[in-house]
C-alpha cells in the first residue's frame, strides 16, 4: 500500500505476505503533522493524520521496513510524523537491511523525522540485521516490543502468541492481556459495529469481538 499526503483511517485490516523494495506492507510519504511522545495515560496531544487500528501485519518483507516504511517529504520543514498505530500486531515481518517491523527515514535538511506513534501494540519476532522490530524515530506507549524501547508501560516481554509460525497471533495469556490503555482507543469512525455511533470508543477487535473484555483492553489486534 502506498500513501502520500493523505488523511486516512484503516481499521481491522490484514497485511500478509506482501513484498516490496521498501515498506513490504505500507510505504508512506508526506503525511503531515508533528511527531510527539505518548502521554503517561496512553493518549497523544493530537490525533494522527493517518491511523491504523486493529491491524495485523504478518510475514511481509522488503529491503527496508518489512512492515512499514515512513519517508518524509522532499521539502525542508515537511514531516510525515503524525501516523498512529493503535492495537496493531506486527510479527515475522522481515527487512534485509533495517527495520523488520517499522523503518523511518528523514532526508531534507531542517525537516522533522518521519515516524509513528505506536500504542497498545505488539512488535515481536520481526527480523532485520539492524533494528529487528523498528529503526528510526518512533514513540511508543503500552506496547510489547522485542527490542529495548522507552515509553510509558512498554515491555520487552514475549506476548505468547498462540502459534506464531502458523500466523495465529491471538494471545495465549501473557503480559499483553488486559495491559493496554483504554484512553488510547480511537473513536469508531468507520462504525465497525454498524450502530451508527461514530463517536463511541472503538468497540470491537480484529475478530469483531468486544474490544474491552475482562479488566481492561489487550495489546495487539486481538482480544484474547
Amino acid at each position: 500500500m502506498y500513501l502520500s499526503t493523505t488523511t486516512s483511517r484503516m481499521h481491522n485490516t490484514v497485511f500478509t505476505r506482501n513484498v516490496a523494495a521498501n515498506g513490504g506492507a505500507v510505504f508512506m510519504i508526506g503525511i503531515g503533522g508533528d511527531l510527539a511522545p505518548v502521554n503517561a495515560d496512553g493518549t497523544v496531544a493530537s490525533q494522527p493524520f493517518c491511523r491504523f487500528a486493529n491491524c495485523r501485519f504478518f510475514d511481509n518483507q522488503a529491503e527496508f521496513g518489512g512492515g512499514f516504511f515512513f519517508f518524509e517529504g522532499s521539502t525542508a520543514g515537511s514531516s510525515s510524523g503524525r501516523v498512529g498505530l493503535v492495537n496493531c500486531t506486527l510479527a515475522l515481518n522481515r527487512a534485509f537491511a533495517a527495520g523488520g517491523g517499522l523503518y523511518s527515514l528523514g532526508l531534507a535538511s531542517g525537516s522533522l523525522m518521519a515516524g509513528a506513534q505506536v500504542r497498545n501494540s505488539i512488535l515481536w519476532a520481526n527480523v532485520a540485521p539492524n533494528g529487528p522490530e523498528f529503526w528510526g524515530q518512533h514513540y511508543f506507549g503500552y506496547c510489547n516490543v522485542g527490542q529495548p524501547v522507552t515509553g510509558p508501560a512498554c515491555l520487552n516481554l514475549d506476548p505468547q502468541f498462540v502459534n506464531l509460525a502458523a500466523g495465529d497471533l491471538h494471545l495465549a495469556g501473557s503480559s499483553a492481556v488486559d495491559n493496554g490503555a483504554v484512553p488510547a482507543l480511537p473513536r469508531d469512525e468507520l462504525d465497525l459495529d454498524g450502530d451508527g455511533n461514530l463517536s463511541e470508543v472503538l468497540p470491537l477487535d480484529l475478530d469483531l469481538l468486544l474490544r474491552q473484555q475482562g479488566n481492561g483492553v489487550d495489546r495487539g489486534a486481538f482480544e484474547r
